[in-house]
């Protein structure tokens, strides 16, 4: 017996999704659905106006079956919710972006007045840069390591969204935790954890971007995703230039801010974002994988 998973088709001019044979999706082929019953080749059918109707049996062989690629691509080529994608890809774009804000940030206030006299001095004669310093601007990279290992070997079975959402939070409570830290070591716990987000983020951002995008956009779509990284880090750059080129603000309102994108991030996307159908297909969520990709298409 072979797995059911669904694929997509057209149907009396909407847009409709099928559950035939396990390999279609991994393929992106397309077939007609084998003979089946009706409780296992059903249908989602979505209307003109993009609103899900109810499921119902297809009659077996009278429909062309679609992979999830071949959906996309005929839902975006028609441009009936075109910007949904849009609205999909600016908000992965703008998460991004707010890991290239936390990376920098502390490039910019290790030689920043109070920073030294708070952080790097406090309880010292002087600077310690060869000590608080460097731990400082390396345990955000020790915790991306970490993050990226456990997240890349477990977020196939914790989910695309689930992980990327864990990850953009985690990595702005701890960008707002840091602006906030009295001491090196606190500074240090708070980039560490902010270095395991990040991780997260890179290790599931790209992987939902690839299977929400069609097929025949998808390399325009992730080079937008992947230019956000360079908005961010001007962002951050021009943020340093106001508040400390051109005024004299603390260096915990920069952080505090450098943090902004990351939690805007977090929130487009848990608005606006679903898991990838593709995903939920192969963990044998079928009715999900059906409402996800009639949702975005």
């Amino acid at each position: 017996h072979h797995t059911k998973q669904p694929e997509l088709y057209r149907h009396k001019n909407k847009h409709c999704i099928a559950i035939p044979n396990r390999h279609s999706i991994l393929r992106g082929s397309s077939h007609k659905p084998r003979t089946a019953p009706s409780s296992v080749l059903a249908t989602a059918e979505m209307s003109n106006k993009g609103e899900a109707a109810a499921l119902h049996a297809a009659a077996p062989g009278t429909t062309k079956s679609r992979s999830v690629d071949d959906y996309y691509n005929i839902a975006y080529e028609e441009g009936t919710n075109r910007w949904q994608f849009w609205l999909i890809f600016l908000s992965l774009g703008i998460s991004n972006s707010g890991d290239a804000t936390e990376i920098s940030c502390m490039n910019y206030i290790l030689s920043h007045p109070l920073f030294k006299e708070e952080i790097l001095q406090k309880g010292t004669l002087e600077e310690d840069y060869g000590g608080r310093g460097a731990a400082i601007a390396s345990s955000i990279f020790a915790g991306m390591l970490i993050g990226g290992i456990v997240t890349g070997a477990y977020g196939d079975r914790l989910g695309r969204r689930p992980t990327l959402l864990a990850g953009l939070f985690l990595n702005a409570t701890s960008g707002i935790a840091a602006s906030m830290a009295q001491t090196a070591v606190i500074m240090c716990g708070c980039r560490f954890f902010a270095g395991l987000g990040i991780g997260a983020v890179l290790s599931s951002l790209i992987t939902l971007a690839s299977e929400l995008s069609p097929s025949k956009h998808r390399g325009w779509y992730i080079t937008i995703v992947g230019g956000f990284w360079t908005l961010g880090s001007v962002f951050i750059a021009l943020l340093a230039f106001i508040l400390f080129g051109r005024n004299n603000y603390s260096w915990r309102i920069f952080v505090l801010i450098a943090a902004s994108p990351t939690l805007l991030g977090g929130i487009l996307v848990y608005s606006f974002v679903p898991e990838s159908p593709r995903y939920l297909a192969l963990h044998g969520r079928y009715q999900d994988a059906v409402n996800v990709a009639n949702h975005v298409a």
